[in-house]
């Protein structure tokens, strides 16, 4: 349920409400022509030229979902992505499939200049969108961290059989969820992270940007920093940054252990940390 998307025929981004409001007087044709300004998979608009009382634009294809990190995700994207990607999952499992923890897609930003090059891509979109079937009975990629974070705390789930492959290396849940209390840092491999931590927020050196700052509580594990604006801005994270002050909250993130400069540090699965955080409280 996003409120706004690029549309391939007017080259610009609108909102749904002008979207229908085209596909009412014939300016717009096609209610699937248009893409996240985000994370840019293909959406369609609903109550396509005819009335309604509410208009959005939602994913066009059952197999494809924002991206994580998506600032236009709404709550509902997310939480419909989570059941999705669940189902998928224990499918897999029950098949004796393999699970493959997936990078969010990142995707250059264009001009989007001229409609040539909007069909173009609208074509290529949708090729793309329905490539992820061929496969899907012996293996699934997925992506959202809360995903695991849901597979790994189900009771009907084995964790410890080795069906999670993670960049090559496939391991099993138990061997995938690293508690930072257990007195022993797992260092150059990436796993999912995860205990009870304090948040603090304080202003960058430059005095840009706000930080926000996690440290796990009775662990030898070094802080985690994000960017607390752009924490804020998606749904997936924007409860972490409401956190903020309470005595301890339960944090999961992905990511690595590395040493750099004599220093031990965490590095994100993905290209940012606020990709790779998820806290099931509010």
């Amino acid at each position: 349920m996003t409120e706004r998307a690029y549309s391939y025929e007017l080259s610009r981004e609108l909102s749904a409400v002008e979207a229908h409001h085209f596909s009412m007087t014939g300016k717009l044709q096609k209610k699937d022509a248009f893409e996240c300004n985000d994370c840019r998979i293909p959406l369609s608009c609903t109550k396509w030229g005819e009335d309604g009382q509410r208009y959005y634009f939602y994913p066009s294809t059952k197999v494809e979902h924002h991206m994580e990190g998506c600032t236009y995700a709404s709550d509902r994207d997310i939480t419909d992505k989570i059941k999705k990607e669940i189902e998928e999952a224990i499918t897999i499992i029950t098949q004796t499939g393999i699970i493959v923890v997936a990078k969010s897609k990142k995707y250059a930003k264009t001009n989007k200049e001229n409609s040539e090059e909007s069909e173009s891509k609208e074509k290529r979109t949708y090729q793309t969108s329905n490539s992820g079937f061929k496969n899907q009975a012996q293996n699934k990629k997925l992506t959202a961290l809360a995903t695991f974070v849901e597979l790994y705390n189900n009771q009907e789930i084995n964790n410890e059989k080795k069906n999670i492959k993670v960049e090559g290396e496939t391991i099993s849940l138990d061997d995938y969820f690293v508690d930072v209390t257990d007195g022993h840092l797992i260092e150059n491999q990436n796993r999912i992270f995860f205990g009870e931590a304090e948040l603090s927020a304080f202003m960058s050196q430059k005095g840009k940007s706000e930080i926000l700052a996690i440290n796990f509580v009775d662990s030898d594990y070094p802080p985690i920093y994000s960017n607390l604006e752009q924490v804020k801005k998606r749904s997936n994270t924007r409860n972490i940054a409401h956190l903020i002050g309470k005595e301890s909250v339960l944090i999961y993130f992905r990511g690595s252990l590395v040493e750099k400069d004599g220093k031990k540090k965490f590095e994100p699965f993905n290209d940012a940390f606020y990709k790779d955080l998820y806290s099931p409280e509010n």
